[in-house]
């Protein structure tokens, strides 16, 4: 994703922030949306603790597509409702971003893809994202319309994971899908 950030930025003849920015942040209406830059401040965005001390974040900006973005998670959680209703990607690029290929387990383009959830055929996509200091985690369920943000301020390895699927659990009775108490995702 490094160095399709690269590449598009060369077609485009702009930063791949200004990109990002103009068609997936401000162009959506996700104004918290946009590249990570932790020298402008910003009021909301929150400090940042490894072993429970605070720490100074990683500068990934070098990474911008491969892990370099920021949002709250209320414009993460309408990123993802978006991106489920077909409003940024039509229906073949979705498949096609979610479709693993048949020589990785569960793995479809930077997404955890998972077609059998818990022993049902509820399909789930999964997309992790850490560094020093931070866990983010967001479980899709497209074809309930149902997705789960959670964003840390901590990072412990499988913890926002491990949230994300607690809700589900708790959530997909409402839709008629009794989950399993052991999750046969592969995670």
């Amino acid at each position: 994703y490094t160095l399709l950030g690269a590449a598009i930025e060369g077609a485009a003849g702009t930063p791949i922030s200004e990109v990002i920015d103009n068609l997936i942040g401000s162009g959506l209406g996700l104004s918290t949306l946009r590249a990570e830059d932790r020298s402008v401040e910003d009021e909301f965005r929150s400090e940042v603790f490894h072993n429970n001390s605070v720490v100074t974040a990683d500068n990934i900006s070098w990474k911008l597509l491969g892990g370099g973005m920021e949002s709250s998670v209320e414009e993460m959680a309408l990123f993802c409702g978006k991106l489920m209703a077909g409003e940024i990607l039509s229906p073949a690029s979705l498949d096609a971003l979610w479709m693993k290929p048949d020589n990785l387990q569960n793995y479809a383009m930077g997404w955890d893809s998972l077609r059998l959830w818990n022993n049902l055929t509820v399909p789930s996509v999964m997309k992790t994202g850490m560094q020093l200091g931070a866990n983010t985690h967001m479980r899709l369920f497209p074809s309930l319309e149902l997705g789960i943000v959670v964003f840390s301020n901590m990072r412990q390895k499988g913890d926002a994971s491990s949230l994300t699927l607690d809700i589900a659990k708790e959530i997909l009775p409402a839709f008629s899908v009794e989950p399993d108490e052991g999750e046969s995702s592969g995670e």
